[in-house]
């Protein structure tokens, strides 16, 4: 998991959570610092979470925008607190799955697992 959160205590309880389930867990400060990862760990499969209210221009779906501009883009997952409808509904335009805060670890841990599986062919 790569997680862009700008507040300490949800990145602390996002890496125990992570270490709990026995997944590989990477907190980045911003945008530039997760493509550096995806970049230097190509081989590795990493789901996206990103926080949306980050410090600085940047919100997650910007970061979302730059992950799926890659060839084989990772799964991304939104977290938001933000009460505007618009957040949500631009998130699902692009086909990012959104999980409210506070977060429920069990819901966190169905969009990890939804989103790592590989995609099953259509048939028919």
């Amino acid at each position: 998991v790569l997680l862009v959160e700008d507040d300490p205590l949800v990145r602390d309880a996002m890496a125990r959570l992570m270490e709990d389930w026995g997944l590989r867990f990477r907190a980045c400060a911003d945008g530039d610092e997760l493509l550096a990862v995806l970049d230097a760990e190509p081989e590795t499969r990493w789901h996206a979470v990103l926080d949306y209210r980050l410090p600085g221009p940047e919100t997650g779906l910007d970061i979302a925008d730059r992950i799926r501009a890659r060839p084989d883009p990772p799964p991304v997952t939104l977290l938001t607190g933000e009460a505007d409808p618009a957040v949500q509904a631009d998130a699902l335009a692009r086909g990012i799955q959104v999980l409210r805060k506070p977060l429920r670890p069990l819901r966190l841990r169905a969009a990890l697992l939804a989103g790592n599986r590989p995609p099953v062919a259509a048939s028919g």
